[in-house]
C-alpha cells in the first residue's frame, strides 16, 4: 500500500505531465493510439494478445515517431515483422515442450536431464521433420523484413520532412480482404 508521501509525490508528478503543448506535439500524440489498431487486426491471431501487439506498436512508434504515412507504414511493416518473430520464436518453444513430454512418456525415468531430453528432442525433430528448417527461414525473413523497413526508414530521415511529403505516396490498405470485392466483380462482369 503507498504511503501518504508516496501519494503526494504520485500528486506532484501529475500535474507536471500534462501531454504535449504544441500544436506539433498534440499532432503526433493524437495518433499515438489510432496507428496500431489500424492494422492489428489483420496480424494477431485468434488467442494470441492484442493489448501485447498494441504495447509493441506504441513502443515502436514512441521510438521511431513516423512523420508521414510512408514513414507509418514503414513503422507497422517493422511492428508486424517483429510480432510475428516473437510468434515464431512462442511456436518453436511450445513443439519442443510438446516433442520433449512425448520423448518423456516414451523413455520413462531413462528420459535424463533437460539438457539430454532437449537433445534428444531437438535430434527427433531434425531427423523426422521439416519443422525446424521452416522455423529458421521464417525467422530469417521475418527478421530481414524488419531490417529492410528499418533501413528504408533511416534513408527516409535522411530527407529533410518537406521534400518527405511534397510527392503524393501510395496510399496502402491495412486490411487486405475488400469486402466491396464482390460488389466490384459483379459491376465490372455486367458491362
Amino acid at each position: 500500500m503507498a504511503t501518504e508521501r508516496q501519494i503526494k509525490a504520485n500528486r506532484a508528478n501529475a500535474l507536471k505531465c500534462t501531454g504535449p503543448k504544441t500544436p506539433e506535439g498534440k499532432r503526433i500524440s493524437s495518433k499515438n493510439a489510432a496507428l496500431p489498431g489500424l492494422v492489428s487486426g489483420t496480424i494477431v491471431l485468434k488467442g494470441e494478445s492484442m493489448r501485447r501487439y498494441n504495447e509493441l506498436a506504441a513502443a515502436l512508434i514512441l521510438q521511431f515517431q513516423p512523420r508521414n504515412s510512408e514513414e507509418t507504414f514503414l513503422v507497422q511493416t517493422m511492428t508486424a515483422a517483429r510480432w510475428r518473430l516473437l510468434r515464431t520464436w512462442g511456436i518453436q518453444t511450445a513443439g519442443f515442450e510438446l516433442e520433449m513430454a512425448k520423448t518423456r512418456e516414451i523413455l520413462g525415468d531413462s528420459a535424463g536431464s533437460g539438457a539430454v531430453l532437449a537433445a534428444v528432442t531437438f535430434r527427433s525433430l531434425a531427423d523426422t521433420s521439416r519443422v525446424l528448417a521452416l522455423q529458421h527461414r521464417l525467422e530469417v525473413s521475418y527478421g530481414r523484413q524488419y531490417d529492410q523497413a528499418l533501413a528504408m526508414l533511416l534513408k527516409l530521415r535522411e530527407i529533410p520532412d518537406s521534400t518527405a511529403t511534397a510527392y503524393s505516396p501510395i496510399q496502402r490498405a491495412t486490411e487486405p480482404w475488400d469486402d466491396d470485392f464482390q460488389n466490384e466483380t459483379n459491376s465490372a462482369s455486367q458491362m
